[in-house]
């Protein structure tokens, strides 16, 4: 019998367009549809309300919903990444002293994208939210808002910046700086988790076999025709469970002054489904 599953990414993602179109969901026994968020707030919401089964979402979010909004939330893959975000200012910025007082565009003000922001604006003496700067929360669609002029600012994936380039927008700051290690995830409810571990499993298993099909040489060709949101970092291989990365981001959220509890990932991950998924596979 076939399972079905319902996630929720931002944007499109390719290794769930290839597990399709390769059948790794089909040998798995799973149908699964997919579904583009367009507020990470919206999205954790329905991960928490049981809408999706599992989401693929940046992992503060789940730090933050975890610790401030009463979720139960478990990170099951953790691939290593490059950290790819930058934050794309508009050309009267030349540094961040031009952004106080000034209104930044945010998908949520309290987790994301904008935690490590937090930390760039402390280190240039942009301390306080409502007096030195102010988010506006306004989902995903941030380069819209920020060609019509609504916004000076704000933090986004690569590759948006040479799309607004011609309004004159720019890269002020990149958080690689500030990060040796860095994590893309995968999350679910932890008691979902508990009650259909192998579905967990299975899942994982076809992502991985998509993720390291996309990744193999001998399969360029037929891969190039696949866009939309990828890995930042190829694999010929399951890597390790990226522990170092999940670690580290839970360091720029203390950093930030919006971490509750300690350090450790272990309190929001369990890398146990992902080594049985990847048990033979690559």
């Amino acid at each position: 019998m076939t399972d079905k599953l319902q996630i929720n990414t931002f944007g499109r993602l390719i290794p769930h367009e290839v597990a399709i179109a390769k059948g790794f969901y089909g040998a798995e026994d799973l149908e699964v549809g997919h579904t583009a968020t367009t507020a990470s707030k919206v999205q954790m919401q329905e991960l928490k309300d049981g809408v999706w089964h599992v989401v693929h979402t940046h992992p503060d979010n789940v730090f933050w919903w975890n610790e401030d909004n009463d979720a139960n939330l478990l990170i099951v893959l953790a691939l290593p990444a490059e950290p790819n975000l930058v934050f794309v200012v508009g050309p009267e910025i030349k540094s961040y002293e031009d952004l106080r007082g000034k209104n930044i565009a945010a998908d949520a003000a309290e987790s994301g994208f904008v935690t490590s922001l937090r930390v760039m604006l402390k280190e240039h003496g942009l301390v306080e939210e409502g007096r030195d700067f102010h988010f506006e929360q306004i989902g995903a669609d941030r380069a819209s808002a920020l060609r019509a002029g609504r916004f000076v600012a704000s933090m986004m994936g690569e590759g948006w910046e040479r799309q607004l380039a011609e309004q004159g927008f720019h890269v002020l700051d990149s958080i690689k700086r500030l990060y040796t290690n860095y994590a893309n995830i995968a999350t679910v409810r932890r008691q979902w988790a508990t009650d259909n571990p192998d579905l967990v499993v299975r899942y994982l298993r076809a992502h991985m076999r998509a993720v390291l099909w996309l990744d193999d040489p001998a399969n360029a060709g037929e891969a190039a025709q696949f866009s939309g949101r990828g890995n930042s970092m190829r694999f010929s291989a399951p890597p390790p469970f990226a522990w170092e990365g999940l670690r580290e981001m839970m360091g720029t959220r203390r950093d930030a002054g919006l971490l509750r509890g300690a350090v450790d990932p272990h309190r929001f991950a369990d890398e146990s489904y992902y080594l049985k998924a990847v048990e033979g596979v690559g």
